[in-house]
């Protein structure tokens, strides 16, 4: 039996700069790739590994892990 590991992705949503958090919503500001700065497009968010979301900080929960799909996953 072949083991395949599968490796989630994830959009880290900046809670402290968004308007409105729900799923999609156009108020999302997302973190960029490398936690170098935000955007409000969806498309340009950095993507992030499990282990790389331990190694983020925050106060308060100022942040969210929002997890690519499997529709997502398969577009890469």
């Amino acid at each position: 039996m072949e083991f395949v590991q599968h490796t989630c992705l994830y959009r880290i949503i900046c809670r402290k700069r968004s308007d409105k958090i729900a799923y999609r919503s156009k108020d999302v500001v997302y973190w960029m790739p490398n936690r170098a700065g935000y955007t409000n497009e969806r498309s340009e968010a950095g993507l992030y590994t499990a282990l790389e979301l331990d190694e983020c900080a925050g106060n308060g929960f100022d942040w969210l892990a929002e997890r690519l799909s499997h529709e997502e996953m398969g577009r890469l």
